[in-house]
């Protein structure tokens, strides 16, 4: 025996789960990567023809229809990415706000009486000399 105890055992189970779940999602992500790129090409060869398209009496020029089905999902993922930059901005401010409030309100929260002293703190009666400190 070792002198070590089961607790002092490193846990190969949670290390080996993470490393499993590292391969499975990377092989998802390559499956799924060849698929949209599959689904591209096929796009691609199938819609050749050239099109035209009218907006507010504006007609622009002729692409293949692949080409603006590209434009049209390029401008929807990039809407997509604006959209949750701003609630991420406006998450952390909140945040920030939220942790400001907190430090303001800390120190003050320990002078009333009725609540647990922090860590090392002596309590309302050790501080008068009621309470033994222990």
């Amino acid at each position: 025996m070792s002198g070590r105890s089961a607790d002092d055992q490193p846990r190969q189970t949670i290390g080996g789960s993470r490393k499993v779940y590292r391969i499975v999602r990377n092989i998802a992500l390559v499956v799924v990567l060849l698929a949209v790129v599959t689904v591209a090409v096929i796009l691609g060869v199938d819609n050749q023809t050239p099109v035209a398209v009218r907006f507010l009496n504006r007609v622009s020029p002729e692409w293949p229809v692949f080409w603006w089905l590209c434009a049209a999902f390029g401008c929807g993922l990039l809407l997509g990415v604006v959209l949750c930059a701003a609630s991420l901005v406006r998450s952390r401010l909140n945040q920030r706000l939220l942790r400001r409030s907190l430090r303001r309100l800390e120190p003050s929260a320990g002078e009333r009486e009725g609540l647990a002293p922090r860590m090392g703190e002596p309590s309302a009666g050790e501080r008068e000399g009621l309470a033994p400190r222990g």
